[in-house]
């Protein structure tokens, strides 16, 4: 009897073409008949395309989510290799930079600026963006300047040379960062008339729609004193005195120098202080002239004494 239900049990295993005829595919505890085709050091196949995925993810503003999606397929070797890669880390580096990672965001960057694909222009350009935003204004100054060289038609062409002018003033040289803002002006004419302004609505307009936009001589800086705008000309004198010199300009503004509504000019410098001091002097001669008079007069009870000694007083 024992052995009769053996050879029955034995029997059906065999006509089993898996041999595992009374289990159901997906039950639990089903132990698979091979091992997975998963080579060490690489992930299993996903059902979503991650560069796919991570895309949805930055359109949905989840700067982490593509970061948590990219960061593990880009360091195994399932991520292929080319364009996918390129824009991968391209988009890796948009997501470090919108989290305020400055220094990952530019390294994603000069993996693409080196990847010679038709990417590497744009990675360049971020790379430039996101070394001047971590204080490196002169490597971002290189890099700019390696971008128009190597790519001097490119779509970030006017983005470098205005980043190159800021830089330029981040390190302190005026003068510079003034030419290549000039240079810049002149290259883009309609960047500046184009710039977004936010409107109270809630819509954005053209500059050029609000302004009337062109390119002029004038201040590169504007002082102000006491609420209102300022401009000072400042001169040196030799061989006259200085209040005799500022009468003469005074005269001579005043009768070829028509001036605006709203426009005034003060005169100010060493002969004010001259002046100032003259008129104390005066005052001051003034008050200690009454004070002798009034002395003289209690000592002598004459007015006609008192004046008599003050007339004959060396002064």
């Amino acid at each position: 009897m024992g052995g009769a239900s053996f050879g029955l049990i034995l029997a059906l295993a065999l006509a089993s073409p898996a041999g595992r005829a009374s289990l159901p595919i997906h039950s639990p505890g089903m132990v698979l008949p091979i091992t997975p085709d998963v080579a060490p050091g690489r992930l299993p196949v996903r059902a979503t395309d991650p560069l796919a995925e991570a895309r949805s993810r930055w359109m949905a503003g989840d700067a982490r989510g593509v970061i948590s999606v990219l960061r593990p397929w880009l360091t195994t070797r399932s991520a292929p290799w080319g364009r996918s890669r390129t824009a991968g880390h391209l988009l890796l580096g948009h997501a470090y930079a919108a989290l305020g990672d400055a220094n990952l965001a530019s390294q994603n960057y000069t993996r693409v600026r080196l990847s010679k694909s038709p990417l590497a222009p744009w990675g360049a350009w971020h790379e430039a963006a996101a070394d001047h935003q971590r204080g490196r204004p002169a490597v971002a100054i290189r890099e700019c300047e390696s971008y128009l060289s190597t790519w001097p038609t490119g779509a970030h062409r006017a983005d470098c040379e205005l980043l190159i002018a800021d830089a330029l003033a981040t390190l302190g040289r005026t003068q510079d960062s003034v030419a290549a803002h000039k240079r810049f002006l002149a290259d883009n004419p309609g960047t500046v008339q184009q710039a977004r302004i936010d409107t109270p609505v809630g819509a954005q307009v053209s500059l050029a729609t609000l302004a009337d936009v062109r390119y002029d001589m004038g201040p590169n800086t504007i002082s102000r004193e006491d609420v209102q705008r300022k401009l000072v000309v400042q001169a040196n004198v030799a061989g006259r005195d200085v209040g005799s010199v500022v009468e003469d300009i005074r005269e001579r503004v005043t009768e070829f120098v028509p001036l605006p509504g709203g426009y005034y000019v003060e005169y100010g410098g060493q002969f004010e202080s001259a002046a100032e001091a003259a008129r104390t002097i005066g005052l001051l001669s003034l008050v200690s002239l009454s004070a002798i008079f009034l002395l003289l007069f209690l000592e002598f009870g004459s007015v006609r004494q008192a004046v008599l000694v003050m007339v004959n007083l060396p002064l």
